[in-house]
């Protein structure tokens, strides 16, 4: 091993450890009766597990290829928190009084508690969270190689004149399981506070912050002389890319790039409290509904505070290496370029929290819905004596580990082919399939089951056929079939579905 991978692994075990005994400490202290996290501070902090890998790295990649653009992945979560003194806590009280534990609990708990909507729910879930899973992995990934020196082929290690390789993203997968495990699978009661989870991921909010921070004011103060010096430079050398990049308009780089602004304004706002991880940490970890009033406006501040430097980075990553190309890594490339490692390895960290607190939060949420709607009713019909509580803490487990091996597979198909944001945007559009049904949970008593049930499949088949599948070509859908239609039909094109033609890939799937 190299100099550079010896003291990224060490760093990286380091931080794996300190995050461990955070999480360790706080579950000790409910224990014993004392809470550590039963603050409005720390639930701000948690739900800032929305900034992952697609805030932390994807807006700066956005922001030097689409531009402006990028400040709606910010401000949609930001301007839906004003709804929460209304929604939010009425959304937690119901969840309180009915022991909820999901968002699938949730949705099936105001349609009759059917059981086959909270597994449609759970299978959507599962899949619809594959690509995100897959961005933080994708991240993780690619900045271990990069602060390492290293590249995916040459991590080659030899023994007994054999030689065998080591997947990054796959090992780093297998540790974020194993913490999600411990943490969040420790006992069968779903409904319990994961205070130690909570405190993690505080933590790792806070990291995030000053990382991102710190390598903004690395990059503008350091090297450059402040915001207008980078604005001022990249004017005179790029002068239409500085009015593309700095203007709201139809002016993007491709059709694959091309989210419209108004598009992803819509979904991060439409899908923030219905992600998974958004609605535990923001409805089950809930202590107080108290702490709601003082996050609505820590929230936004938070976001506010880690997008300032999202543009300045990207224009700078432009002049320094004269194209965006790979901008996604540019927090960290940047430093590097500039002699700056202490800088570039902090930049690693922040984007290791980003990636890691997601993914364990997000693999606890949608393992705890398999449990409940998928695994638990055809385990109770044959309710063995002996092995049973052994068997579904063990199932409970298996959940975890089948969330992020499902997101590491589809990373390991299509992870070369999309931009951290566009594999995050095939996520947030299925997300959005559950407006229309969460929205009649919320308000309309009368709604009904069998509705909900034909909407969501509907809708999470017409998300498949036009964004999932075609994500995967070719392994599960022929570029034949992309360019003719299914059975060479045109009016079953997967990116014009039904003939509706003129639309970018993101909007017509999402319209």
């Amino acid at each position: 091993m190299n100099h550079n991978l010896l003291l990224t692994v060490a760093i990286t075990t380091f931080y794996t450890v300190l995050i461990f005994l955070i999480a360790w400490y706080a579950h000790n202290c409910k224990e014993s009766g004392h809470s550590i996290v039963g603050s409005p501070y720390i639930y701000t902090l948690s739900i800032a597990v929305y900034c992952t890998s697609w805030t932390y790295y994807g807006g700066i990649g956005k922001a030097a290829t689409t531009g402006l653009d990028y400040i709606m992945i910010y401000l949609g979560p930001s301007l839906g928190a004003f709804s929460w003194f209304i929604l939010l806590r009425r959304i937690v009280r119901i969840s309180k009084e009915n022991n909820v534990t999901t968002i699938a609990d949730f949705i099936s708990l105001r349609y009759g508690k059917s059981q086959w909507l909270g597994a449609i729910v759970t299978v959507i879930m599962l899949l619809g969270m594959m690509p995100y899973i897959a961005l933080q992995i994708k991240a993780i990934s690619a900045s271990f190689y990069m602060l390492s020196g290293l590249t995916p082929q040459n991590i080659v290690f030899s023994n007994g004149g054999s030689d065998w390789t080591i997947q990054t993203g796959l090992v780093l997968s297998f540790i974020m399981a194993v913490f999600s495990v411990i943490f969040g699978a420790r006992r069968l009661v779903s409904s319990e506070r994961h205070e130690g989870l909570i405190a993690a991921v505080a933590l790792e909010s806070v990291v995030k912050l000053l990382c991102m921070l710190i390598v903004g004011l690395s990059v503008t103060y350091v090297c450059f002389n402040g915001f207008a010096d980078i604005f001022s430079q990249f004017r005179q050398r790029y002068p239409e890319e500085f009015i593309r990049l700095l203007t709201l308009g139809p002016n993007r780089a491709t059709a694959e790039q091309n989210i419209p602004s108004a598009v992803l304004l819509f979904t991060s706002m439409a899908a923030f409290m219905i992600l998974p991880r958004q609605f535990h940490v923001m409805v089950i970890e809930n202590s107080d509904e108290n702490h709601i009033l003082k996050a609505m406006w820590l929230f936004p501040l938070y976001m506010l505070l880690i997008a300032l430097f999202a543009m300045p980075i990207a224009l700078g990553g432009i002049l320094i290496s004269e194209s965006p190309a790979n901008a996604d890594m540019f927090a960290l490339s940047i430093p590097l370029a500039s002699g700056q490692q202490s800088v570039a390895m902090l930049a690693f960290l922040g984007g290791l929290s980003a990636a890691g607190g997601m993914v364990i939060v997000e693999s606890v949420s949608v393992s705890t819905m398999l449990f409940n709607h998928i695994f638990m009713p055809f385990i109770v019909r044959f309710r063995p004596q002996r092995w049973f509580p052994q068997l579904l803490i063990n199932l409970k487990r298996l959940g975890i580990f089948i969330v992020i091996i499902s997101g590491y597979y589809y990373f390991h198909i299509v992870g070369h082919k999309y931009s951290l944001s566009e594999m995050g945007m095939i996520s947030i559009v299925a997300m959005c399939q559950f407006v229309p049904t969460a929205i009649g949970a919320f308000f309309w008593r009368k709604g009904n089951c069998n509705g909900a049930v034909t909407g969501l499949i509907t809708g999470f088949a017409v998300w498949c056929y036009t964004l999932l599948l075609p994500s995967m070509t070719p392994v599960w859908l022929s570029q034949e079939t992309i360019a003719h239609g299914l059975f060479n039909y045109s009016l079953l094109k997967p990116t014009s579905l039904f003939g509706l033609t003129g639309l970018d890939m993101w909007t017509h799937s999402l319209f």
